[in-house]
């Protein structure tokens, strides 16, 4: 046996890599070897980098040490609070900035109790958000002005997928735009999450901020009244949802709203009582869809050209929305009237660029007072920690356009 070693050691140092030359097939098929080539070392395999750790501070200890400050000094430069020169907090933020240093929030948000932070849960109405973007951007701007973020998400129906998307948002309240479904559902399922919600844009017995949209009808109507037209008429195409508890409010108070206003200004003038025959009533004719059956835009526009034409025809038309709006400016055109000579308009709207450039006499609803208003329900809310709020109403106000002028003799 102690020869064995010995006769293992050549086979070894045959078998060794570098020993080792590759073999090939010829053309003919048979193998050979090519002493040329030997088969090179296996080398090491590269491997990327890990990211480098940042050399700079990655707390508020070690930004207040580089500073040579202390940690508080650096929260309130950061908080933007008093205490701190304006040369202090302009070297720490730029330090941070340096060594690209972001305070940690959630750090921030558990010391604090609070996220700063409102969620915008936005409501479908049929198969598109019934949500104003002049609206929208109200909220946005308000919520900068108190130091507040806003989170802006979808909740197609409540469920399941509505606690998901609520639980994984963190935020210290809820604002909630117009829900098309099952409302007293979502209202419960709200409910149930620990911080306050407010309805913005959607009037309900309490929580909720909304455009008063009988007041905005009056002031159409009594704008119209002013210029001296007595014949008026309301137009409306199409319904939000078919079922009224589902639709928006709108739909029903800025109908009904202008027949509460002809109707009290003709109680008001005594118009066509016997005591006074040469005083005429002023009169509302409603084009509107039925809520089950809605009209069309063609079929809307040949009964808008027919009643434009028709003897005793309308000469100031109050228009839903700015649909509306341009069907009865079009059978206006097709029927040789002119606006505002031959025919004056009103619209209700949120404003858009469509808007700006017809410049029309609108009844417009205010978001900017509408956003403070939910802004505040919900800081109300923080502060007393109420079940409830009463419901708060905004009243649109009557922006004059192109569209209107004195009735024509």
């Amino acid at each position: 046996m102690p020869n064995l070693k010995k006769k293992i050691a050549p086979i070894r140092a045959l078998a060794s890599p570098k020993n080792i030359t590759p073999s090939r097939k010829t053309k003919s098929g048979s193998v050979s070897s090519d002493p040329d080539t030997t088969l090179a070392q296996p080398s090491a395999v590269k491997r990327k980098s890990s990211p480098k750790t940042p050399s700079g501070p990655r707390t508020q200890s070690q930004l207040a040490k580089l500073a040579k400050v202390s940690r508080l000094t650096v929260s309130r430069a950061f908080a933007g609070e008093p205490g701190v020169s304006e040369e202090t907090r302009a070297r720490i933020l730029e330090l941070a900035r340096k060594h690209s240093y972001r305070p940690n929030a959630a750090a921030r948000a558990l010391q604090a109790t609070r996220f700063d932070s409102v969620l915008f849960l936005a409501g479908l109405s049929g198969a598109a958000p019934y949500l104003p973007h002049s609206l929208l951007t109200a909220l946005a701007e308000e919520c900068t002005a108190c130091g507040l973020k806003l989170i802006y998400a979808h909740g197609r129906e409540p469920g399941p997928s509505l606690d998901r998307l609520l639980a994984d948002l963190c935020c210290d309240g809820i604002i909630i735009g117009n829900f098309a479904y099952d409302r007293q559902t979502m209202v419960d399922q709200v409910r149930r999450e620990p911080v306050p919600a407010v309805w913005l844009n959607d009037r309900r017995e309490s929580d909720s901020v909304y455009s008063d949209e009988k007041t905005g009808a009056r002031l159409a109507v009594e704008h119209l009244v002013q210029l001296g037209h007595t014949r008026l008429a309301y137009i409306h195409d199409r319904w939000q949802h078919t079922n009224r508890d589902l639709g928006h409010y709108s739909e029903d108070d800025r109908r009904d709203g202008c027949s509460e206003a002809v109707a009290a200004l003709n109680a008001e003038a005594g118009a066509g009582s016997d005591a006074d025959q040469t005083n005429p009533p002023i009169t509302l004719t409603v084009k509107a869809a039925e809520r089950r059956r809605p009209l069309g835009a063609e079929t809307l526009r040949e009964e808008l050209r027919a009643l434009l034409a028709a003897p005793g025809s309308p000469t100031g038309v109050i228009a839903y929305s700015e649909e509306e709006f341009l069907l009865v400016q079009r059978a206006a055109n097709e029927c040789g009237l002119r606006i505002p000579e031959n025919l004056s308009i009103v619209v209700f709207t949120w404003g858009g660029p469509l808007i700006t450039a017809l410049n029309p006499t609108a009844i417009r609803g205010d978001e900017k007072a509408m956003a403070a208003a939910a802004l505040a329900l919900l800081q109300g809310r923080w502060a007393s920690e109420s079940a409830a709020s009463p419901p708060v109403a905004r009243p649109p106000r009557l922006v004059i356009g192109s569209t209107t002028a004195p009735v024509s003799p």
